[in-house]
């Protein structure tokens, strides 16, 4: 009769997590920056054509790579094919491909905790968690490659439930997550510190070995298809990209969040129309007044080239700025640029989190200055006008700084309570978390060096947080609980 009832709630938390993102994609769907390019991509896929970037309805068929891979054109493609090519059935599919990737890990936790109360609070966790639920209402990679993540992390679990790597499982995981965004290839750091806890260091490397084998072979062939249409193997760049490197090169020298980098590089895009009038240099502490008056002088200029490609004597322009400005710049000011741009990828306090919390135009620097000031009259109008977007990036930001403040706490028990204490948690519990924390930061460190600001880019490697960060709390008080039990 247990398990009956377990099963049925299971199958509720399933049904929750299905409904809260179809709430999410019925009423709030909307349109990402991404959206157009993928949509084109799944339209020349659909009609025959292959990955191409040549307008749909016309009968050019110009094969491309760049930094897309296959995956999600394809997966909208076939989703079409199969049910109309209305944008519904595709939400409805990434929802379903979440639905079966949670069932997967909640299975997996069970074989590892063997204990019904932690699969059922991670369910609900899962299914309810507000960094989560706001991408499935988007056509971007970000739902597909979160089910994908879940999928990869449930294997890790279950490899640490039967104490063997499952070689297999992981590498096809692997395969397909890469295909939908080759930055996930980051994930397989995490496999490294289960196989040396679950196998000797010659059957580790083994094991690992035979991942990065089985995963090379169809990655590779996407990489000889992109040589045969006559590319490079693979490059983050598209042939649509905007040509523009030294003012690429001299924005990365100052900005440090998603709202500065996309009012300064969006414009850019050919599907902007090159529309330079947009743009716009926030002020910044990390910008001079002798530099920002070239700086808007240059791009006075630049709105005369309006919809045309980025003119090379402008970029020239814009390079001898970041020349100069590198040479200014030490090694101690740029460290602390890469720590404020960690804690805007991680902690923005403005970030949605995909969720629909758009508020009326509204001055950040306003509003931080308004903190730091007290200016209580000024964030009180702020609030009237936008009260209940900001109480659901309060509740997005508080949820996200419980998560950092429970992994500070959780790694401080591993590494330097550990031996002192007398309530540790299961050692699989602990590589988990170990796992989780290795990758969260892997990914971290390489957007922050990428520059890649948006913090959607996190979100693959937060689900594996998530998961740890609960299953570690949940299996660290029931100890101690049991351990209080025994002394009284």
């Amino acid at each position: 009769m247990s398990n009956i009832k377990n099963n049925t709630v299971i199958a509720l938390i399933l049904v929750l997590a299905f409904v809260t993102r179809l709430l999410m994609a019925v009423f709030f769907y909307s349109n990402a920056g991404d959206t157009g390019t993928y949509e084109i991509f799944a339209q020349n896929i659909y009609r025959g054509c292959g990955m191409s970037y040549s307008d749909p309805n016309s009968s050019l068929c110009e094969l491309t790579s760049g930094g897309y891979f296959p995956g999600y054109p394809v997966f909208v493609a076939s989703i079409w094919k199969l049910m109309g090519t209305k944008s519904t059935w595709v939400l409805i599919g990434q929802i379903v491909s979440y639905v079966i990737a949670l069932f997967l890990l909640l299975r997996s936790i069970n074989y590892l905790t063997q204990n019904q109360k932690i699969v059922i609070i991670v369910g609900i966790f899962m299914a309810l968690s507000p960094l989560q639920i706001g991408w499935y209402r988007f056509l971007i990679t970000e739902p597909l490659a979160i089910s994908l993540s879940i999928w990869f992390v449930s294997e890790l679990v279950l490899s640490l439930a039967l104490k063997k790597i499952r070689v297999f499982s992981l590498s096809v995981a692997m395969v397909l997550s890469v295909y939908v965004r080759p930055d996930t290839i980051l994930m397989f750091v995490g496999i490294i510190p289960i196989a040396f806890y679950l196998h000797t260091p010659k059957q580790a490397f083994l094991k690992l070995f035979m991942i990065i084998f089985l995963s090379t072979i169809p990655i590779s062939g996407w990489m000889i298809r992109n040589v045969s249409v006559g590319d490079s193997p693979i490059t983050k760049q598209v042939d649509y990209y905007p040509k523009s490197p030294g003012y690429i090169k001299w924005w990365k020298t100052w900005v440090v969040n998603e709202y500065q980098r996309a009012d300064i590089f969006f414009p850019l895009w050919p599907n902007c129309g090159f529309c330079y009038s947009q743009i716009k240099v926030h002020d910044s502490r990390y910008i001079n007044a002798e530099e920002m008056e070239s700086v808007l002088k240059l791009i006075n200029e630049l709105k005369q080239y309006e919809g045309e490609p980025f003119p090379q004597i402008i970029d020239d322009q814009f390079n001898d700025l970041y020349i100069q400005k590198s040479k200014n710049q030490s090694f101690l000011l740029s460290a602390y640029i890469n720590l404020e741009r960690a804690f805007f990828l991680t902690l923005n306090p403005f970030s949605s989190w995909g969720l629909p919390l758009e508020t009326r135009e509204i001055n950040r620097k306003k509003i931080l200055d308004a903190l730091t000031n007290k200016d209580i009259e000024y964030l009180a109008g702020a609030i009237e006008e936008n009260w209940s977007p900001i109480i659901g990036k309060i509740f997005v930001f508080a949820y996200r700084l419980l998560l950092m403040a429970c992994i500070v706490f959780i790694l401080c028990k591993i590494i330097i309570l550990q031996k002192n204490s007398t309530s540790s948690v299961d050692s699989n519990i602990n590589i988990l978390m170990l796992s989780s924390t290795l990758y969260f930061f892997t990914r971290l460190i390489f957007f922050i060096y990428l520059v890649n600001l948006e913090s959607r880019y996190l979100i693959e490697a937060l689900v594996w947080l998530e998961v740890s960060v609960i299953i570690w709390i949940l299996c660290y008080f029931k100890k101690f609980n049991a351990e209080i039990r025994s002394y009284s």
